[in-house]
């Protein structure tokens, strides 16, 4: 795209960002989805999250296809890299399949920068015609959240004062030192928005401990990616963190290299879920997974629904008692077969158990027990009775992987 054309591109975004500020003024409740209403975020949409790519400084190489499977959407930001090899390597997937991927509505995008800061690089020209949102609706979003555009300011300044000689190696940028600068200024911009209290922990520290430029990077990147990004990289949707930052990996197949949060660390820790080797696998496998994010679905409203204004909170504990109730689930199952087993028939002559399950026999239809396959059948359905929602499809899925696993061996 020609520079003036992006000129115009910016005064747009920017314009449309005072639009959006405006109209979020007097509203009681707004979100940074909001600032991005061409997204078209909504339940329907769920689960969605940001995307994970390289990072240079703390080692994560996370290709896009990865999280494919496991999200209905996906929002990935566009970084001004220096060509196309470099975007590949970055993303993980071809430029052409990258567009195929949007064609489909796999994933959307937006430009991690002001579209000024897209000049020259014109084999993203495809992406950039068709003018995206871009980082400008953020900046609008955290005036809104700082109060004014003073308040705003005087946050970027802090980062430029405090970070005037620091910045992260950018090798793959058109301008690595000014680019990468700029992102680590956005980082302290944020957290300094949103965790004062953080900022005020990183700036101790390097006056205590005299902190290399790398540590201090770290400290950024960790915190923002476990307070901030939930908000500004996944607009408050299932948000994914590369194990570097989350702490924990993985052991068990050695082949999981990031997982949504909380969520997803329990998805992948009590079912082992298949990571997809190539973007082929991963779209390959994504019909198979609809169960897989419908139980993402499900556990983030779940959690979501306790008002808890704190996006990133421990679900731990939830968590825990959602697969002890999956547990219970299967407990319930075999005691339950075992009585139908003693029975053999059900319906008319089943009255032995009205008093336990009332209407559930003869509301699902079946009327001999002597075939193993409709015994399980039934067994799992009345166990499932009086279960949460969440809790019935977490225990369905999990038989779900079991097959899916045995099919695939």
């Amino acid at each position: 795209m020609e520079k003036e054309e992006l000129l115009d591109y910016e005064e747009r975004e920017k314009e449309e960002g005072r639009k959006l500020l405006g109209k979020s003024v007097n509203a009681k409740h707004f979100s940074i989805s909001d600032f991005y209403p061409s997204f078209h975020l909504s339940s329907d949409d769920s689960p969605y999250c940001g995307d994970l790519t390289k990072h240079e400084t703390l080692g994560w190489n996370t290709p896009l296809w990865i999280l494919l499977p496991f999200y209905k959407k996906i929002i990935v930001g566009i970084e001004p890299l220096r060509d196309k090899e470099a975007f590949e390597d970055r993303y993980g997937v071809s430029l052409r399949h990258f567009l195929g991927l949007i064609k489909d509505g796999h994933i959307i995008v937006r430009l991690n920068n002001p579209p000024m800061s897209y000049e020259g690089l014109h084999y993203l020209d495809d992406i950039l015609e068709a003018r995206p949102p871009s980082s400008l609706r953020s900046d609008a979003f955290s005036v809104r959240c700082v109060g004014s555009e003073e308040d705003f300011m005087s946050c970027v300044d802090d980062a430029e004062g405090f970070l005037r000689n620091l910045a992260w190696s950018g090798k793959y940028w058109k301008k690595p030192k000014a680019q990468s600068a700029r992102a680590l200024a956005n980082l302290h911009t944020r957290l300094m928005i949103h965790e004062p209290e953080i900022i005020d922990y990183i700036k101790n520290e390097a006056k205590k401990s005299g902190i290399l430029d790398a540590d201090i990077v770290r400290l950024y990147v960790s915190y923002y990616y476990s307070l901030v990004a939930p908000t500004y990289r996944s607009f408050d949707g299932c948000h994914a963190l590369p194990k570097e930052v989350f702490g924990k990996v993985v052991q068990k197949t050695g082949t999981i290299f990031a997982f949504p949060m909380e969520i997803g660390r329990f998805l992948t820790t009590k079912f082992e879920l298949y990571c997809p080797n190539s973007l082929d696998d991963a779209v390959s496998i994504y019909p198979d997974y609809q169960k897989a994010r419908d139980v993402l679905k499900r556990l983030d409203q779940m959690i979501d629904g306790k008002d808890n204004e704190d996006k990133i909170v421990d679900t731990t504990e939830e968590l825990k008692h959602t697969w002890s109730e999956v547990a219970n689930i299967e407990r319930a199952k075999e005691m339950v077969g075992k009585i139908s087993s003693y029975l053999g028939v059900v319906g008319p002559l089943a009255s032995s158990l009205a008093t336990v399950f009332p209407p559930m026999l003869a509301l699902l239809g079946f009327t001999v027990l002597d075939l193993p396959d409709v015994k399980e059948v039934l067994s799992e359905n009345i166990a499932k009775l009086g279960k949460p929602s969440h809790i019935v499809t977490v225990y369905d899925f999990q038989k779900d992987v079991e097959k899916w696993k045995k099919g695939r061996s």
